[in-house]
């Protein structure tokens, strides 16, 4: 088991920042788990697959971001999507089922809140804010930080965390992260990739990471950006990745019957997905002089491979 890695750092109610130090720059890295639609306490939820990867969080060291639907709720007393074979044995006769499904999800995640960035909301949580006016996500946060003795951040449904990593306590670069829990039910032919390009038109961050319809994927764009350097210009090509996350909800079963079933909905892909960071070596023009027409510079700059959760 390894220690966390990291430090976070509360910006704003949906700006984190997290520090790391990279004490070789040459061969550092960081991993990080993205994940998002774990509902947890649904009964297709698979938890086995949710302890794996949260274990793999804690011996690599890792750091570990929800993007919204941590929870499901879909049990409530006054809730249209209730059903009695979609709740858990044990929520069935809770007779406070909201505090029983944050007191038990709290558990569940505090041995890895020392890792957790923050947590995000989705859909789901947002549903019972508007309904039963109570924030599950303020109130799993405070649960966890209560039981681990750590700090544990809520996120928003969008918002930002900058990776910023140091060497010798000075910033060397860092890498910008949006995440968005998503909107719309995807697309049965482009699993949602089309909205890419939207997001792309009006959010300038290195990585965008939405989840809520179930599928995943990794895509890569480039944007074209003018930098100047001590008066010299020149145009650069900057990656811009998008990242849909999966669920940990498996619905499809042996395609018997169930909404997932009956409104016409393909199987979906459980888990997570893997980003890691590293620094590669860039060279950056230095402004030209007489006697050394192309002297450069080396800086450092953060990249990122993606990869799925096993």
């Amino acid at each position: 088991m390894s220690e966390p890695k990291h430090e976070v750092i509360e910006h704003s109610r949906n700006i984190h920042q997290v520090l790391l130090e990279a004490d070789h720059p040459e061969t550092w890295e960081h991993w990080v788990l993205l994940a998002s639609d774990r509902h947890h306490d649904n009964p297709k939820a698979d938890w086995d697959l949710e302890r794996k990867h949260l274990d793999q969080v804690v011996a690599r060291g890792a750091s570990w971001v929800d993007v919204g639907d941590i929870l499901c709720l879909c049990a409530g007393k006054w809730d249209p999507r209730h059903m009695k074979g979609e709740v858990r044995e044990e929520y069935a006769m809770a007779s406070d089922y909201l505090d029983a499904v944050v007191r038990d999800a709290a558990q569940f995640y505090a041995p890895y809140a020392q890792h957790l960035v923050a947590i995000g909301r989705g859909n789901h949580e947002q549903s019972i804010l508007k309904r039963h006016e109570t924030d599950v996500i303020e109130r799993l946060a405070a649960h966890m930080s209560q039981i681990s003795g750590h700090r544990v951040y809520a996120g928003g449904y969008g918002g930002f965390v900058r990776f910023s990593v140091k060497f010798h306590s000075t910033e060397i670069s860092a890498l910008t992260l949006r995440y968005f829990h998503g909107s719309g039910g995807g697309g049965m032919m482009s699993h949602g990739t089309l909205a890419t390009r939207r997001m792309a038109s009006w959010t300038d961050a290195d990585v965008i990471v939405c989840g809520h319809t179930h599928d995943q994927w990794a895509l890569r764009l480039q944007r074209e950006t003018l930098e100047a350097t001590k008066g010299r210009f020149h145009v650069r090509l900057r990656d811009q990745w998008h990242i849909r996350t999966p669920t940990y909800k498996q619905e499809w079963n042996d395609g018997h019957s169930g909404w997932h079933i009956e409104t016409g909905k393909p199987p979906k892909p459980t888990g997570a997905t893997w980003m890691r960071l590293s620094l590669v070596r860039v060279e950056a023009p230095e402004r030209i002089e007489a006697d050394k027409p192309n002297k450069t510079r080396a800086r450092w700059r953060v990249a990122a491979q993606f990869m799925e959760a096993m």
